[in-house]
């Protein structure tokens, strides 16, 4: 398209101030809402769970025990504007937690009796020997106590028979071998007489008084031989000292020998 006035420099427009675009009402600064304060949650305490009594096997023998775990009470941190953690009621086990385990008990052996048989025959032996031993002892005392006496007393019998010019007491505690050696040693004779050892006998007597004394020493028994030591006088004589020789015949002695020591 072609200007119809041509030569005529083209009009501007005048020129418009700029328009400033209206300015926006400021709105005073609100202070943002502050949230009330939130108490901490309270962490209630977790009951603990009650705890088996351990129960004692039989047999003596205290079961291995395992202590049971104790939880800790868990409590979530407190978050300023957040509901509180809720801790589910009642006694929760922590993981991992089960009743106490015992270790089961060993199986009990049974004792042998035989030991206590065996040990009670080997003290009951050990008893007898012991007793039997003593009672040998004693027994064995008591027996050469006796002897002793009896051995003694023959001794005194043979002197008594002199006393009471008794030939048959007199024979009663001398043997055959003992009466003939006297009757050779003393009267000459092959063979012992009564009526000879009788006037032998009362001639120890003055006025029915016997004048000779004896008086026993020593005794000693050798199983079946027995000795006799001891010390005779005569009146108005010299004390003079004798053996006698004895052996044991049936139960009791019989001198069969009898000279000075």
């Amino acid at each position: 398209m072609t200007d119809e006035n041509p030569g005529v420099p083209p009009v501007e427009p005048p020129a418009q101030p700029p328009i400033e675009p209206a300015a926006q009402p400021v709105a005073p600064p609100v202070a943002p809402p502050v949230a009330p304060p939130v108490a901490p949650p309270v962490a209630q305490p977790v009951q603990q769970p009650p705890v088996a009594a351990p129960v004692q096997p039989t047999g003596g023998i205290p079961p291995e025990y395992v202590a049971p775990v104790t939880a800790s009470p868990v409590t979530a941190p407190p978050v300023y504007g957040a509901p509180p953690a809720v801790v589910p009621p009642g006694n929760v086990p922590p993981p991992g937690y089960g009743p106490p385990v015992y270790a089961a008990a060993p199986p009990k052996k049974k004792r042998r009796l035989w030991p206590f048989f065996v040990g009670g025959a080997v003290l009951l032996l050990i008893l007898l020997v012991i007793g039997g031993f003593v009672a040998a002892s004693v027994i064995s005392a008591a027996a050469e106590e006796r002897d002793l006496e009896n051995v003694e007393q023959t001794v005194l019998a043979f002197d008594a028979a002199y006393e009471d010019v008794d030939c048959g007491a007199f024979e009663d505690v001398t043997t055959d071998d003992f009466r003939d050696d006297y009757a050779e040693t003393y009267y000459g004779s092959d063979s012992f007489d009564c009526d000879e050892w009788e006037a032998d006998a009362e001639g120890l007597s003055e006025d029915g008084e016997y004048i000779y004394d004896v008086e026993v020493n020593k005794v000693r028994v050798f199983t079946n031989e027995a000795q006799v030591r001891t010390t005779e006088q005569a009146e108005g004589s010299e004390a003079v000292d004798f053996v006698y020789e004895l052996e044991r015949a049936g139960g009791g002695w019989v001198i069969t020998s009898y000279e000075e020591d």
